[in-house]
C-alpha cells in the first residue's frame, strides 16, 4: 500500500512553479490571472516549507482576482485592466502574466491581451500555466520557455552590454522552490565553474536581471534536469547558443572533477588547468573529510539508504554516499516523476521490504522514518520548522555539509537507541538491582 507522503503532491502545481520562478528573478513582476487564492496558497506553502515569499511575493503579488462573473463572461477585460494598473503601481523591467486554471478553462485570450499591452509600450509577456498541467517542474519549464521568447523585449536594456568576462555559460534546470536550496546550489556550481575560468548566468541572484540580458551571449547552456531542456533548446533556436545536458548533480570531489572535465571538453578548455583546480579542491576536501574516520566503524555509518528526491539530485546524493561513506543506496524514488494522465504525485511506492536503515528526503519522509524507527535526514522540499538561507548539499562544500549531517543524524539515532535499551533494562530490573 502506498504511503501518503509519497502519493500526495508535495510541491503544489504547475502554476506555483511558474510563480516561484518569476518571483526569484529581480526586475520581473508576475501578474496573476486567476483567483486570489492561487497566488496566496503558493506563498503560504513556501513560507511553511522554509523559503519565505521572495521579491514581490505574498500579498504583494498583482492579481486579477478572478471571480464567478469573469468565469461566466470571460476575464480578458479584467486582465487588460490589471496589466495597466500593475505597470503604473509596481516598478519592473518586465511583467509576466501567469494564467491559472480558470482562465484556461474558459479560454481567455492571453496572447491578445499581452500583444495589446506591448503595443502600448508595456514590457510584458504571457505564460499559460494552469495548475492542472502538472507539477511545479512543468510550470518552470513553460515559464522559462516563454521568458526566452520574450528576450527581444529586454534587448535594448542598458544592462544588456557584454559581460566582459570571457567564456560564460547559462545554468538551467535547477528549479526555485522545488529545489529548496536552489540559490546556494547555483552559487556553488558557479563558484566551481569560475575556478576553471568560466562565468555563469543563472538568474536567481542579485544580478539576475543583467544575467538574463546576457543569456544570448553565452558560449554554452548547461542543463541540470530534463525540465531545463526546453529553455535551452529555445535559446539555441533563437540565438544559436549550444547546450549540454548534465544528467546528475555533482556531489563530492569525484563527481565535481568529472563535471568540470565534461564542461571543459565542451568549451575546449585546457585539461591541465581543470585537473589542477580539481586536485586542489579534492585535497581541501580530504583534509577535512579525514575527521570522519574515527566515527566510521564505532557508529556504523554504512547504512542502507532510501532517497526521495528529484532524480538528478537523487543520483548525485546516492553516488556520493556510496563512494565516500560506504552507504548502500537501495532505492532512489524520483519525486519529480509523473505518469501521463496521472495526478501530480511521486507515484512510486517506497518498498518497505528493501531493508532500508536510513531515509534521505523531506520532512514528510522524516515523519515516516520516525514511525518506522529509522534514521532520517530532511534536505528536500518541504522542510518544516526551519528556513533555508545559505545551505547546499552539492559540489564540494555541500558534500562536506551532507557528510556532517548524515553522520550526526546517525550518531543521534544511535544514542537514542542506546537510551531506549538502557531504559528497558532499568525498568525490567533483569539484574535484580
Amino acid at each position: 500500500m502506498a504511503h501518503d507522503c509519497l502519493q500526495k503532491g508535495r510541491f503544489g502545481c504547475a502554476f506555483h512553479g511558474a510563480l516561484r520562478t518569476a518571483l526569484e528573478i529581480p526586475g520581473i513582476v508576475p501578474v496573476v490571472h486567476s483567483n486570489g487564492g492561487c497566488a496566496q496558497q503558493g506563498s503560504l506553502s513556501d513560507y511553511g516549507a522554509g523559503l519565505g515569499y521572495g521579491f514581490h511575493g505574498g500579498l504583494e503579488i498583482p492579481s486579477t482576482n478572478v471571480l464567478e462573473r469573469h468565469v461566466v463572461f470571460g476575464g480578458g477585460s479584467r486582465l487588460r485592466e490589471q496589466i495597466k494598473n500593475s505597470s503604473k503601481v509596481v516598478n519592473a523591467e518586465l511583467y509576466a502574466v501567469l494564467s491559472g486554471c480558470e482562465s484556461a478553462m474558459v479560454g481567455d485570450d492571453i496572447p491578445a491581451m499581452v500583444k495589446e499591452a506591448v503595443g502600448q509600450g508595456i514590457p510584458v509577456f504571457g505564460s499559460e500555466t494552469a495548475g492542472f498541467k502538472g507539477l511545479p517542474h512543468a510550470g518552470y519549464e513553460v515559464f522559462m520557455d516563454n521568458l526566452i521568447r520574450a528576450l527581444p523585449l529586454v534587448s535594448d536594456s542598458k544592462e544588456a552590454a557584454p559581460s566582459g568576462q570571457g567564456v560564460s555559460v547559462n545554468l538551467f534546470g535547477i528549479i526555485p522552490g522545488v529545489n529548496i536550496h536552489f540559490q546556494n546550489d547555483l552559487s556553488e556550481l558557479s563558484f566551481l565553474l569560475n575556478g576553471i575560468g568560466v562565468s555563469s548566468n543563472y538568474l536567481f541572484n542579485e544580478n539576475g536581471w543583467s544575467q538574463l540580458c546576457r543569456l544570448p551571449e553565452a558560449s554554452l547552456s548547461l542543463v541540470f534536469s530534463k525540465w531545463g531542456v526546453q529553455a535551452a533548446k529555445r535559446l539555441k533556436e533563437l540565438f544559436g547558443v549550444p547546450w549540454l545536458l548534465i544528467p546528475d548533480i555533482p556531489v563530492g570531489p569525484g563527481a565535481v572533477s568529472e563535471f568540470l572535465k565534461t564542461v571543459g571538453e565542451a568549451l575546449h578548455l585546457p585539461l591541465e588547468k581543470i585537473e589542477e583546480y580539481s586536485g586542489k579542491r579534492e585535497r581541501e576536501f580530504q583534509h577535512i573529510f579525514q575527521r570522519i574516520y574515527d566515527y566510521y566503524y564505532p557508529e556504523d555509518i554504512r547504512k542502507s539508504v532510501t532517497i526521495v528526491s528529484d532524480e538528478n539530485y537523487g543520483r548525485g546524493y546516492g553516488d556520493f554516499l556510496s563512494r565516500y561513506l560506504g552507504a548502500n543506496t537501495v532505492q532512489i524514488i524520483p519525486a519529480d516523476h509523473q505518469e501521463k494522465g496521472q495526478p501530480p504525485t511521486a507515484s512510486q511506492q517506497w518498498d518497505v521490504s528493501s531493508g532500508s536503515q536510513f531515509i534521505l528526503g523531506s520532512s514528510l519522509e522524516s515523519r515516516l522514518g520516525d514511525k518506522r524507527q529509522m534514521a532520517s535526514l530532511a534536505v528536500e522540499y518541504p522542510l518544516e520548522n526551519q528556513i533555508v538561507l545559505g545551505s547546499t548539499y552539492i559540489g564540494i562544500n555541500g558534500a562536506l555539509r551532507l557528510t556532517e549531517e548524515y553522520i550526526s543524524t546517525i550518531i543521534r539515532y544511535n544514542r537514542k537507541q542506546q537510551q531506549k535499551s538502557a531504559q528497558f533494562l532499568f525498568e525490567s530490573d533483569i539484574f535484580g538491582v
